[in-house]
């Protein structure tokens, strides 16, 4: 789970929670690293070829992972978007 701050379009804080395989907490840590400071349009535009371009080495296996973790980060950051 994620929990993502945004002010005027711009990723000001994110935190998470991941209770699931070592690769999902380091593509969650990563996308926190990666993201903050950054624009909800830019975060919004990952898929697995980003991961796959940024993050060497992540098994076949646990791409399922991976995915899941983009998927939970996408969905806070949409969620964000209707936060004042």
């Amino acid at each position: 789970m994620f929990y993502v701050k945004t002010k005027q379009g711009i990723i000001v804080a994110i935190d998470y929670k991941v209770k699931a395989c070592p690769v999902a907490i380091a593509v969650a840590s990563f996308l926190a690293k990666t993201f903050k400071n950054k624009t909800i349009e830019n975060a919004l535009s990952i898929d697995e070829n980003f991961l796959n371009s940024n993050l060497v080495g992540i098994p076949k296996e646990r791409l399922e992972c991976a995915n899941s973790a983009i998927e939970a980060f996408k969905e806070a950051l949409i969620n964000s978007k209707g936060e004042k």
